[in-house]
């Protein structure tokens, strides 16, 4: 094995080892598994914020506020 493939495996298994403990110490305190941040809204002008002459933050906002009432 070269190099590289020995520095590759080190590096795999340094990131499963961490992975796991950070899993058992999630477990340890309560958190759910595949809990995430939630669903993202999808209002339909995501092309919107790449505008510079428009600022648009306040109307993306508002507009997230609406559709999420909605769903």
């Amino acid at each position: 094995m070269n190099l590289m493939g020995k520095l590759e495996v080190y590096l795999k298994h340094r990131r499963s080892k961490r992975s796991e403990k950070l899993r058992i110490r999630n477990l340890k305190s309560g958190k759910k598994n595949q809990k995430g941040w939630g669903n993202m809204v999808d209002t339909g002008f995501g092309g919107l914020n790449k505008m510079n002459h428009v600022d648009t933050k306040g109307f993306i906002k508002e507009e997230q506020k609406r559709v999420s009432k909605d769903n």
